[in-house]
């Protein structure tokens, strides 16, 4: 069969389909991954075939234009003009202005007294206008729609944030799955937000996706389903400990991390003399705004005193404003997470997807100051409650004297090795990307409207 994968504009994203299109490509059947121009030259890299569609998303221009806005209170950027607003146009309306478009594109809220119809509705117009229809311009959905009628692909898998990919499914009327990077946060409020709506009088009901996926695909000659907002299956790489939701339309699919392109160092093979610590920040935030959200210069002094060998993949702009390196700290660039972390005796990062899944593969115990971005702070709540790490609650303040106390603890207390391994246990008992592809192929296989001479059986 014919597989299109779609992407969101980020390596991470990226990385978190490459083991399931490979166990797709290995079972025989021909893989296409379609994303935004920006993405092109790292599809390639991991040895797939590169379809391009829309223009440039250049998300690094507007998430330096939205911390502009968050952190100075100048420029637009990605939100709104002051000047549609009621006030002054200084920099209190635009600070206010940041402030509302931070609280209405908030998708993390799951107290069921917050979530309140006002609320949920609220977010989903947010993020509806100002997150995705920008993450799948018209013009990217033209393209993939374009090559989904010549290509004529069995299946699309698409990622939660690029809903181009359903839209093409629907088109051409291949089956689709979304296959989440960490916490399904989208479906998490979809369910009481209809159920919500549906509360609501016939004449009031408005549901701003629906609005938007409708018009839109009803351009290629498809109406709106709700499997163009959840699916019509969910693969989830995440533990059932750790899942926010469950039920039949979930396929669970074990996390075999892909880190990207890199030559094993000789110094890894080198004999262990003393325990091993990983400091990582990821590389998509530094790569699309050069800098880290969190305390670096705190973090690298509580490792000071630690009585372990601490490995940071740290690139020079992250160093350029740390004044001291301690001695016990050996600075990479890059290293692959699967083959350094196996080595460690706890990892300290961000809470992106993939440091995250990878520890949880690898049954090491986390130290995660939450960045805020989407499920961060989430995930680290659950493997907190799990016994499998500590989540640092406010990022932005903490000290040395703190984290260095944390440190300790991970390395010292060893229940939170025994619970990063039962965790690892039960991520390695769930199905392996190759055990995915037949539940695929039978999806495919009911509802392809289409038979090709010589297809796949």
């Amino acid at each position: 069969m014919r597989v299109l994968f779609t992407t969101h504009t980020a390596k991470s994203h990226l990385f978190a389909q490459v083991s399931l299109a490979w166990a797709l490509r290995a079972a025989g059947h021909e893989v296409h991954m379609a994303g935004q121009p920006d993405l092109a030259d790292d599809i390639t890299r991991t040895g797939l075939t590169a379809v391009t569609a829309g223009a440039a998303l250049d998300l690094a221009a507007q998430m330096e234009s939205y911390e502009h806005n968050e952190h100075d209170g100048s420029g637009d950027g990605t939100v709104q003009d002051p000047g549609a607003w009621e006030g002054t146009g200084g920099a209190d309306d635009y600070r206010a202005i940041a402030e509302r478009y931070e609280y209405w594109t908030d998708m993390t809220e799951i107290r069921p007294q917050k979530l309140s119809y006002e609320y949920m509705h609220g977010v989903f117009t947010a993020m509806t206008t100002q997150v995705f229809q920008q993450y799948s311009a018209p013009a990217m959905i033209d393209d993939l729609v374009r090559h989904a009628r010549w290509w004529r692909p069995d299946l699309v898998v698409w990622d939660p944030l690029t809903f181009a990919g359903p839209v093409a499914a629907r088109a051409v009327g291949a089956a689709h799955v979304r296959l989440l990077f960490g916490l399904d946060l989208i479906g998490r409020m979809r369910r009481p937000y209809l159920d919500a709506l549906r509360r609501l009088p016939p004449a009031q009901r408005e549901d701003p996706m629906e609005e938007w996926l409708g018009d839109t695909v009803r351009r290629y000659g498809g109406e709106f389903g709700e499997d163009l907002v959840v699916g019509q299956r969910t693969i989830d790489p995440l533990p059932p400990a750790l899942r926010f939701l469950d039920g039949p339309d979930r396929v669970p699919m074990r996390c075999a991390p892909h880190n990207g392109s890199s030559v094993l160092p000789d110094w890894l093979r080198e004999p262990q003399e003393r325990r091993r610590v990983c400091l990582t920040l990821g590389v998509s935030h530094r790569e699309l705004l050069g800098a880290d959200r969190l305390p670096l210069g705190e973090v690298l002094a509580a490792l000071a005193g630690v009585d372990a060998e601490v490995v940071a993949t740290l690139n020079a702009a992250q160093l350029a404003s740390v004044t001291e390196v301690p001695d016990n700290v050996r600075v990479v660039d890059f290293v692959p997470l699967e083959t350094l972390l196996p080595s460690c005796s706890a990892v300290i990062h961000h809470g992106g997807a993939g440091t995250f899944n990878t520890a949880l593969s690898c049954g090491v115990p986390q130290l995660i100051l939450p960045d805020g971005v989407w499920d961060t702070d989430h995930k680290a709540r659950l493997l907190e409650e799990r016994g499998a790490g500590i989540r640092v609650a406010q990022p932005e303040k903490a000290d040395a004297a703190t984290l260095h106390g944390m440190i300790t603890r991970l390395l010292e207390e060893p229940s939170f090795g025994r619970a990063a391994a039962r965790l690892r246990d039960e991520s390695r008992d769930m199905p392996a990307p190759s055990a995915v592809v037949p539940v695929l192929e039978e999806l495919a296989a009911g509802r392809r409207p289409h038979q090709r001479q010589g297809e796949w059986q």
